[in-house]
């Protein structure tokens, strides 16, 4: 027997005014009332495993269909790309349907998370079988293993990819939730197999059990980690939630088979059964604070031009390797920095270095490196200079 999954029900909710009359009796009033109701799918198996919902009532949603005549509308992708695909749709605060998409390769591929941005753009997340995944400016150009999680941001029509990316090691990958913060960095988690699972700036770099959970965050432009880090015991871990505060530390949730899973001032020290629920928070310790100024423009071709950053921590040195984007790194030049005191310190790129005699006209690359116990790419600030 085929099953078809059905959007849930978006309900209005409102206060009557009273009491009302039927059929000579007096009823208390209904507080809730149905706004809209509707079924999306095709002939085929089609599940909805995610939602997301803005302040003007917009409802996205991401799931997975095998059905090769699902409803699109606006499509970045127009047919099936074989097997299961994931779908991603928005529907307006009417219920009327904006867009409607496939999104998969020739494999299995299926969303199980997604957010939406101030602008519209929605990130979606899940994981992928297929070998020709869409990608667009990825971390991850291919699949390193059978099965591999998936990130990838879709403009607001939807019917394009800001970017798309492959997400994992040798072993089984899946992503279960996604969160966005303010700056459009993602926020993925999951589980993992892989011993190879990519990790950066890691609480955790090994792998500890047969599936261990796993934490990472993805910068705004989707093709570099802020971090990544295995979180499991020697048993089976997965993440299926994921969320951050103002800080910008990640909590978590999940379940666990380990016996061992990190515990830090918890309720619960010990695993109770055999699958227990866990809650975490990854606190974010980024190896510096912000970076300035941006956006500088100039007309100088000599004299110095002064770029900051701060909040570095005690015993690193900083550099602010520089370059032309028209050169590439052929006229790169490192600029050691000065420090200022109270965690910030000064870099000063000399203007008449770069191609002494011809100086270039156009954008210049400024990276902000910390050297210490790590070498760290803090972040990373440009300037242009024009005739």
């Amino acid at each position: 027997m085929r099953h078809r999954f059905a959007v849930a029900a978006i309900a209005a909710v409102f206060m009557t005014g009273g009491a009302w009359v039927s059929g000579g009796s007096e009823e208390a009033p209904s507080a809730v009332a149905l706004s809209y109701g509707t079924l999306l799918g095709g002939s085929g198996f089609d599940a909805i495993t995610a939602m997301a919902v803005t302040s003007a009532g917009d409802v996205y949603v991401a799931g997975w269909t095998d059905s090769t005549d699902f409803p699109t509308l606006n499509p970045l992708q127009a047919a099936s790309g074989g097997g299961v695909d994931a779908f991603v749709a928005k529907l307006n605060s009417s219920g009327a349907l904006m867009y409607s998409t496939y999104v998969g390769g020739s494999g299995d591929d299926r969303a199980f998370g997604i957010a939406v941005d101030a602008t519209g753009n929605a990130y979606v997340t899940g994981w992928t079988a297929s070998p020709n995944f869409p990608v667009v400016g990825p971390i991850q150009a291919q699949s390193g293993g059978g099965k591999d999680a998936f990130v990838l941001k879709l403009n607001p029509t939807g019917n394009g990819l800001v970017f798309s990316t492959y997400f994992g090691g040798s072993g089984v990958d899946a992503a279960n939730g996604l969160w966005v913060g303010a700056d459009g960095g993602a926020l993925v988690a999951g589980n993992t197999s892989s011993s190879d699972f990519p990790v950066r700036e890691a609480l955790q770099s090994a792998h500890a059990g047969f599936y261990d959970a796993f934490v990472a965050k993805l910068n705004p432009a989707g093709n570099g980690l802020v971090f990544s880090t295995y979180f499991g015991g020697s048993g089976s871990d997965s993440a299926n939630a994921v969320g951050a505060n103002a800080a910008g530390n990640a909590y978590l949730a999940g379940q666990t088979l380990s016996n061992n899973l990190p515990t830090k001032d918890g309720v619960q020290s010990i695993n109770g059964g055999e699958f227990g629920g866990f809650v975490a928070v990854v606190a974010s310790t980024p190896p510096c604070g912000g970076v300035g100024p941006q956006g500088v423009v100039t007309t100088a071709t000599s004299g110095l031009l002064d770029f900051y950053v701060y909040n570095v921590p005690v015993g690193s040195a900083v550099y602010f390797p520089t370059w032309s984007v028209v050169n590439g790194e052929d006229d790169l030049l490192w600029y050691r920095g000065v420090d200022q005191g109270g965690g910030t310190w000064r870099g000063s790129v000399n203007l008449g270095y770069h191609r002494p005699g011809h100086p270039d006209y156009g954008e210049y690359t400024v990276h902000v490196w910390l050297f210490g116990a790590k070498n760290i790419l803090c972040s990373s600030l440009g300037f242009t200079r024009t005739n």
